[in-house]
């Protein structure tokens, strides 16, 4: 299997979302937990559905890009993911399990099809990557969550694209298996949309910064979510883009789709 594929296991795909402001909010300047609050309620109630097409070029130009299908839900511990690989064929039905739990860590399950069975994954999965891109699962937990967990601090609002932006320093709970000492994450005034997103290490370094094209920006029911985004890894040189499609909330998803066994069975 190529090793540009069998990286580090994370999903990527990912989706933002936000509603807008309490109209008191709107009035004055926002603090850190209205902005919080905001994004937050743009994430998924219960459940979330999409397929996402995600290119990864490496620094030497090399590209391979991945079709894939993802399911999460809300769980007592954060989110939990299963994720099916469509296409490449080479590639098709290769499916990755994870599984929220805040006092043991996050459990990690991978199947391939070759093999036809399902294995745990030992070791820190959360700042593993997902299939060779540039994404990791914790990264898309941070914005599927969204801005939960940790501390929030309000910085200076700043622009992106010569647009205003409202800006949160997002220190990561003492426990959460992350590579990352905190995200600098600008939010569109408007609805709470994460457009650009720093993760900076213990250094200081910026060493994966996430760029989201604004005018992909839609509305689904009450939430808004960014179709089309692009991961940089600073320390690589490489980027991922992704674009989003069939994204559904809150519709009704198998339960064995988050059990160690079916999880690969469904579609």
């Amino acid at each position: 299997m190529s090793n540009f594929i069998t990286a580090r296991g994370r999903l990527a795909a990912t989706l933002l979302f936000a509603v807008c402001l309490p109209a008191a909010a709107q009035t004055a300047t926002p603090t850190a937990e209205e902005l919080a609050r905001c994004a937050r309620a743009n994430a998924p109630s219960e459940t979330f559905k999409q397929h996402a097409e995600l290119e990864t070029v490496r620094a030497d130009g090399d590209a391979r890009t991945l079709y894939i299908r993802l399911l999460a839900r809300k769980s007592r511990d954060g989110v939990d993911a299963n994720l099916r690989v469509l296409n490449p064929p080479d590639l098709s039905g290769m499916s990755f399990l994870v599984l929220a739990d805040a006092e043991d860590g996050d459990a990690m399950f991978t199947y391939v099809p070759a093999l036809q069975r399902s294995r745990r994954v030992s070791g820190n999965a959360s700042s593993q990557s997902l299939w060779g891109t540039d994404f990791t699962y914790a990264d898309v937990r941070q914005l599927l969550g969204t801005v939960d967990g940790g501390t929030a601090t309000r910085q200076p609002d700043s622009t992106y694209r010569d647009e205003p932006v409202h800006v949160l320093d997002l220190v990561p709970a003492a426990t959460a298996e992350v590579d990352y000492a905190r995200i600098i994450m600008a939010l569109e005034p408007a609805n709470c949309v994460p457009v650009h997103v720093r993760f900076i290490n213990h250094a200081d370094a910026v060493i994966r910064e996430l760029e989201v094209d604004p005018t992909s920006i839609e509305q689904a029911g009450e939430r808004h979510f960014a179709r089309r985004m692009t991961m940089y890894n600073r320390q690589t040189q490489s980027r991922t883009r992704v674009e989003l499609s069939r994204v559904e909330f809150d519709e009704s998803i198998p339960r064995r789709a988050f059990h160690p066994r079916g999880y690969e069975s469904v579609d």
